[in-house]
């Protein structure tokens, strides 16, 4: 799938900041047509630089992949794993669910459920949960065009009137020892703020994100509740349930 791929190139730009045509295809297992193809249309875009041979990281800095990428990408865990979330979900709780797309299909699983009161910071959510029934909440904000997602003091401030019985969130990345982090600092801080009004704080996060860090601590996964992954993390101390 295309979008698949081209967040793959995001993603080892990321790591690497430049790497070649020649790279990018025994990488990927596609010819160097497909590659110099998306990269052009990434160029366009303005989330990557051409250069010679290759291409680089827009001004060498660590990407945030766009949420039209990553709502393709491993889409079967991420239904899996929200299935598995939404099961946690009483009748009459208050919920919070973040702007990540691993976390996006949660509420599809709660219809049988009544008098939810559901809180977000994502419009994409938002707006695909009218006409369910459900008590729904958009924090407002500041929005981030890239995850579609509504952030600063003016949505921390709204999701702070509230006491939810779960959070529910996801990450960019967690490293060996259960360090959660994040390249958007504005979601992490967001983030920080509600697990303060939160009984339960549950996070999203499949396998592809272990065994990696990013610029904004959000967590130690220990401080966790529950931890839903499609397959169990080398660091201890933390609730797991693997889906």
């Amino acid at each position: 799938m295309k979008n698949e791929r081209q967040e793959q190139i995001l993603k080892i730009l990321n790591e690497k900041e430049f790497a070649t045509v020649n790279t990018l295809a025994d990488t990927l297992y596609v010819s160097l047509p497909t590659v110099r193809r998306d990269l052009t249309e990434l160029a366009k875009k303005g989330l990557i630089r051409r250069s010679h041979g290759g291409a680089a990281a827009v001004n060498d800095k660590r990407l945030a992949v766009p949420f039209d990428f990553r709502t393709g990408s491993g889409r079967d865990i991420k239904v899996r794993m929200s299935r598995a979330a939404a099961a946690l979900v009483s009748d009459g709780d208050t919920v919070f669910i973040d702007g990540s797309t691993s976390c996006m299909q949660i509420a599809g699983f709660l219809k049988e459920r009544c008098g939810i009161t559901l809180v977000t910071n994502s419009a994409h959510l938002a707006g695909a949960l009218c006409g369910t029934g459900f008590d729904i909440h958009c924090t407002g904000g500041r929005l981030i065009e890239s995850s579609l997602s509504f952030v600063g003091s003016r949505a921390a401030q709204y999701a702070e009137d509230f006491h939810f019985d779960l959070m529910f969130f996801s990450s960019a990345a967690v490293s060996d020892s259960g360090i959660i982090t994040d390249y958007s600092q504005p979601e992490t801080e967001l983030r920080r703020r509600v697990f303060r009004c939160a009984d339960r704080k549950i996070m999203l996060c499949d396998s592809s994100k272990f065994q990696k860090s990013a610029a904004y601590f959000v967590l130690n996964a220990q401080e966790l509740n529950l931890l839903i992954t499609d397959k169990a993390p080398g660091f201890e101390q933390t609730k797991i349930l693997v889906v």
